[in-house]
């Protein structure tokens, strides 16, 4: 019997940890609004360029060379604007922060400027056909491209290895309270600078705010994919328990300031994770 697998727009990350991460990809529509909209607004922006930079040109009787100036930095906006605003505001321009979209890389990681600009200054191809007498582009051939791969990747996104999805809001608003002597004596026995990445520090998140649900023997289970990897990298005895360590590092990673209370209010809010701007994919571990 041949198991049929569900059409969605769900894509799946395995990170190096063994950590499996869902995403929901953004298809071409939703795409086109968010980039309908970054349109209206550098086309606001170089109004507001040209009607500055040409009026005070004009004043001081340089009327030709402001137009040169308004030039050059339109074609700046115009060509830069996606690059630049992927690069330092976290994959996201105006518009994919309203349609509440991201660009990743196919790995589920945060791109870097050259993606950035990669994908951008590629658009052009996408945008073919294009109506030279009114130079509008039909963005045919990105859309046929995005169709026929599952992450709805246009040309610019296959040449970056990048991928647009959709942010979910993040339904954890608070700090998991863990009353576990020997969870915090674990804690202090893992190297002080140890860096958790991004996708661990997600797993880690979500298996201590589920596992209360769960039964001690399912928490063993679960938790032994991630946790012994990471015990044989912390050089941690072999009786440790997965479930205590990946609670210990959570505790660490997250929990610890040796100024204050770490459960108390205040440090509770500036560590939670702010909704609108966190990722929040389905997590899982795999087998």
């Amino acid at each position: 019997m041949v198991a049929l697998r569900q059409i969605d727009t769900t894509v799946g990350v395995v990170t190096p940890e063994n950590v499996a991460f869902e995403y929901r990809v953004a298809g071409p529509f939703r795409r086109s609004i968010a980039y309908l909209l970054d349109l209206m607004v550098r086309l606001a922006l170089a109004a507001a360029i040209a009607l500055i930079v040409n009026a005070s040109f004009s004043y001081v009787g340089l009327a030709g060379f402001g137009w040169a100036v308004t030039m050059i930095t339109l074609f700046i906006l115009m060509w830069f604007y996606g690059p630049l605003m992927e690069t330092y505001w976290n994959g996201q321009t105006i518009g994919k922060r309203l349609l509440r979209l991201r660009v990743l890389t196919v790995e589920g990681q945060p791109i870097n400027g050259l993606q950035a600009t990669a994908r951008n200054l590629l658009r052009f191809i996408d945008a073919q056909p294009i109506f030279f007498m009114v130079f509008v582009p039909t963005y045919l051939l990105g859309v046929a491209a995005a169709m026929c791969n599952r992450r709805f990747q246009r040309l610019g996104d296959l040449a970056s290895g990048t991928m647009v999805v959709i942010e979910e809001r993040s339904w954890a608003y608070g700090l998991v309270r863990i009353e576990d002597p020997a969870m915090v004596q674990l804690a202090g026995e893992l190297p002080p600078k140890y860096d958790v990445s991004r996708s661990l520090g997600q797993a880690l998140a979500a298996y201590v705010e589920r596992r209360r649900y769960f039964s001690p023997a399912r928490r063993a289970d679960i938790s032994r994919h991630v946790g012994e990897p990471l015990r044989v990298r912390f050089g941690l005895p072999p009786q440790t328990s997965h479930d205590l360590l990946l609670c210990a590092l959570y505790f660490r990673t997250f929990v610890t300031d040796r100024d204050r209370d770490p459960y108390d209010t205040g440090l509770s809010a500036r560590l939670s994770p702010d909704p609108s701007s966190a990722i929040s994919p389905s997590v899982g571990i795999t087998s």
